[in-house]
């Protein structure tokens, strides 16, 4: 999550900028489509709509991307206790 929050953050910023600007001069007039996005004050409610964005957007990436890799990465490079120790079949005697 700590890795996706600013990049999330600074690319919602831009986005609600610009849509609560003056989204019809982006496609016409983009020197004052930016002018009025600069006036835009950001909104608390705004800012809570990111949050919530951004916890979704954290937890699908954890089960879709993380969960994935970790479990290829476990599979390659870490055995399974049974399977480790299924070739050790030496038996320890007491008393000998």
């Amino acid at each position: 999550m700590f890795a996706l929050h600013v990049p999330l953050y600074n690319l919602f910023i831009t986005l609600e900028q610009l849509g609560r600007g003056a989204p019809g001069q982006c496609l016409n007039q983009w020197s004052d489509c930016v002018a009025a996005a600069a006036n835009v004050q950001l909104s608390l409610t705004g800012y809570a709509l990111f949050l919530i964005l951004t916890v979704t957007v954290c937890v699908l990436f954890q089960e879709q991307f993380v969960v994935r890799v970790r479990k290829r990465l476990v599979a390659r490079f870490i055995t399974p206790p049974a399977a480790a120790h299924a070739g050790k079949t030496a038996v320890k005697t007491s008393g000998s």
